[in-house]
């Protein structure tokens, strides 16, 4: 029993640790823009909280003001995951960007990139992660106005994995087995990874470790 203890303790550490992390970002809106001294006419774009509106805002606003000054937009990310549509808006903004300017996406020590925050962090030429960065995948569900998750038809419910899966995923750099591998596992529950996982597993979700 006692050797079953120090694990436990251990895994209950990082549930609240993610807990305490996700109460930190929701509803705070954190955004922060910064021209990096150490890379030549590169921009840092910081989003520190759920994926909600106005994320995609901030977004196509900052790369606005900055555009004719940057070749670079380094995307840095600590998310818990949020709405599909504004996460869908957010990609739109970086496509944009991404046709005229190159785009990376950077999750550092100690941050996370879970659900939504996911498809957005693949749209990163170059995708950099720290190996204690924590990550989740899992289907996508339907909140109701309270913010609960509402009840769905299963075959409502894989009809909209279906075509999140296909969406974000298969048209990502994210490795086809492993993908494929990630279809299965994901059904019904939340997939968690490190970034350390993601590398050794070579999943090409995190192409290079910082």
């Amino acid at each position: 029993m006692k050797r079953l203890l120090v694990p436990l303790v251990f895994v209950l550490l990082i549930v609240v640790a993610l807990q305490t992390e996700k109460a930190a970002l929701l509803g705070k809106g954190d955004f922060g823009v910064r021209v990096l001294k150490d890379r030549p006419r590169a921009v840092e774009l910081t989003w520190r909280d759920g994926i909600e509106a106005p994320m995609a805002l901030r977004l196509e606003e900052a790369f606005r003001a900055n555009r004719d000054q940057a070749d670079l937009f380094v995307l840095n990310l600590s998310s818990p995951g949020g709405s599909l549509r504004e996460g869908a808006k957010v990609i739109e903004v970086i496509e944009r960007i991404a046709q005229t300017h190159r785009v990376e996406t950077i999750v550092k020590r100690g941050r996370i990139c879970l659900s939504m925050c996911v498809p957005i962090f693949l749209q990163g030429q170059r995708r950099a992660a720290a190996a204690n960065s924590r990550w989740m995948f899992h289907q996508p569900v339907l909140m109701d106005m309270s913010g609960e998750i509402a009840e769905q038809p299963d075959f409502e419910r894989n009809f909209t994995a279906d075509k999140f899966f296909t969406r974000y995923f298969e048209n990502s750099p994210m490795e086809e087995t492993w993908r494929e591998q990630l279809r299965r596992d994901w059904v019904g529950q939340e997939v968690w990874f490190t970034g350390q996982d993601l590398v050794d597993q070579n999943s090409n979700v995190v192409s290079e470790l910082i």
